[in-house]
């Protein structure tokens, strides 16, 4: 392990084997440099412990063991891990062999303030009504971030009562790569993690849009973890950046069963806030071949939709797939047997 890289100790009696180490922390392939593949070595070792199967190399010249990869010798790898590899990234080396002295594991203490405010990992929206077997999206907001190279957000919620559907890489931090993106309908858990390999980020923006789908019924969360290795957290290079946590609140209903017909038909959400209501807008309640023509405030046609199943998405985006401006826009339903209905729907960017 890294944290023993400053010396090695010989038990009489018994034989020790030295593998080829070299001197540059984060080069976990042994290659002599730090590139691309220790990124991905990381990423294939990405919240292993010491305890897990595969921790150690399978023999004394092979470095196939996710060890290779805890760079900050903690016995996990985990975003620290990244910080050291973002460090000596391109860096190389022609010296092999022990002693190799691994930089100490210091976590300094970044100021995380960006114009005064405390950076905030959070649900959006934080409170959502949904009817049982409807799928919908949230997303995860980092707002207020300072400056930052890596993002963890590990997330913990009922499999009795949601089922997790696709997880979608958000657009902050630009030019981030995923380091981990996975999740388990079974235990309940979503691992997310991003990070740029060059430059920093900070400001406010989208990390992650899950779509769900409701199950159970009741009120339901979801949750930020904050146990090791799966401790939701914010880094700049090596120093951790504070960072606080809002959860989100579901409530399903069972649904009520209508028949469909214009005077049911519901359209959400409503206000369109495309930065929290994830990507799509929802037509629901209406009969298989209607049509929904969207116009703008002047009358002009934005698109028009023909109704394949009910609920109907929109995806906010005129006729040639461009996205709609924010504005006030005048829907028009018409049903096969000739009913019309006329409202407003808002859409702010």
């Amino acid at each position: 392990s890294p944290r023993y890289w400053g010396s090695v100790t010989i038990t009489a009696g018994t034989k020790t084997t030295l593998s080829t180490l070299t001197l540059l922390n984060a080069d976990a392939n042994g290659d002599c440099m730090v590139s691309l593949p220790d990124f991905g070595y990381l990423k294939l070792a990405f919240l292993k412990t010491n305890i897990d199967t595969g921790w150690y190399d399978s023999d004394y010249h092979k470095r196939n063991g996710y060890i290779n990869s805890d760079f900050s010798g903690d016995d996990e790898v985990s975003l620290i891990d990244f910080g050291y590899l973002k460090l000596n990234f391109l860096h190389t080396t022609t010296l092999y062999r022990s002693p190799l002295l691994a930089l100490p594991l210091t976590l300094n203490k970044h100021e995380g303030l960006l114009n005064g405010e405390s950076a905030i990992l959070k649900i959006v929206p934080e409170n959502r009504e949904m009817i049982t077997g409807a799928e919908f999206d949230v997303n995860i907001n980092l707002l207020h971030a300072p400056t930052l190279d890596s993002v963890g957000a590990y997330l913990s919620f009922d499999p009795q009562a949601l089922e997790v559907i696709s997880l979608t890489q958000g657009a902050f931090p630009a030019g981030g790569s995923p380091i981990i993106s996975r999740f388990n309908n079974e235990s309940g858990t979503i691992d997310y993690a991003v990070g740029l390999t060059s430059g920093t980020a900070q400001g406010t923006g989208t990390l992650l849009t899950i779509k769900l789908k409701a199950k159970g019924t009741g009120t339901t969360t979801l949750n930020f973890d904050s146990n090791s290795p799966r401790n939701t957290e914010m880094f700049n290079g090596i120093a951790i950046v504070p960072l606080s946590t809002q959860i989100g609140t579901i409530t399903m209903a069972v649904p009520i069963h209508f028949e469909p017909n214009l005077e049911h038909a519901l359209v959400y959400p409503n206000p369109y806030a495309a930065d929290s209501c994830g990507s799509e807008i929802t037509f629901d309640r209406l009969s298989i071949d209607s049509t929904i023509q969207i116009f703008t405030i002047a009358g002009e046609l934005v698109c028009e939709i023909r109704v394949e199943s009910s609920p109907q998405k929109w995806d906010a985006k005129n006729s040639v797939g461009e996205r709609v401006a924010s504005g006030i826009y005048i829907y028009l339903i018409k049903d096969p047997s000739g009913n019309n209905k006329v409202g407003k729907l808002a859409v702010i960017r």
